[in-house]
């Protein structure tokens, strides 16, 4: 189980001041090189999404055999996008290894995420300083829609043709999810873009029908465009919604 960040706790201005001498010796991008007596590392979940709760894991492994050997006892600091400092003690206990977890929820977009370590030689008692950074990108989680075609073609379409769609998007509740962001894109079977369509009131824009609650797309196909399948494909704010549509096009003449 992690634990949530507990405010900033200095041990009068000794603490500050170690975390201040922290910062002016930089940190890294990395974790710190294995020729160093104390390796940090932070670990996070694969994908994160806006507003829920994920784990971050700080870890610092001393070398056991360095001489003269790491003290037991270090100092850790975690920060976020480099605002005030989370300190918290650590203790080895014997073990070549701590870590301990953080229970974090972010807003969407990129954030930094920094651990520093104070820690100390047994016989000269060096202050000797480690730190890392880990950048994360924080997504936007789309719901559980799925897209109701109610008209679409049911044979092929010669190619100059109009092409009438409605559809709706509808959430886990079947309720009707209204959206200016809704986006239509057509692709051939290379993945190439052949069209696309936002919300709009133009005459190639998707309509909003709020009170029958579907969206109409009239696509008007180009003269030469060439014979296959199409897949037609709704977006909602970039993210994709299931199922996709494919249409057949034959030759005009």
């Amino acid at each position: 189980m992690g634990k949530r960040l507990k405010p900033f706790r200095a041990a009068g201005s000794y603490a500050l001041g170690l975390f201040l001498l922290l910062l002016l010796c930089g940190t890294s991008t990395s974790i710190v090189g294995a020729a160093d007596p104390v390796i940090l590392e932070i670990i996070v979940p694969g994908t994160i999404y806006a507003g829920e709760a994920f784990s971050a894991t700080l870890r610092v492994t001393r070398d056991l055999t360095a001489s003269p050997p790491v003290w037991p006892y270090a100092t850790g600091y975690f920060v976020i996008d480099g605002g005030s400092p989370s300190v918290f003690d650590i203790r080895f206990d014997g073990s070549a290894s701590w870590e301990q977890s953080f229970t974090l929820s972010l807003s969407s977009g990129s954030h930094t995420l920094g651990f520093s370590v104070g820690y100390w030689l047994d016989e000269d008692w060096t202050l000797l300083t480690a730190s890392v950074e880990r950048s994360i990108i924080v997504q936007t989680r789309i719901p559980g829609y799925t897209v109701e075609w109610l008209q679409k073609p049911d044979g092929s379409i010669r190619a100059g043709k109009m092409i009438h769609l409605r559809f709706s998007i509808r959430d886990a509740s079947g309720s009707f999810v209204q959206s200016d962001d809704v986006q239509i894109v057509v692709e051939d079977t290379q993945h190439n873009m052949i069209a696309e369509a936002t919300c709009g009131r133009r005459s190639d824009s998707i309509r909003i029908y709020t009170n029958k609650e579907y969206y109409r797309w009239d696509w008007k196909t180009e003269k030469d465009l060439p014979e296959g399948v199409y897949s037609v494909t709704v977006f909602l704010n970039d993210a994709e919604l299931s199922p996709p549509i494919s249409i057949t096009i034959v030759s005009k003449a």
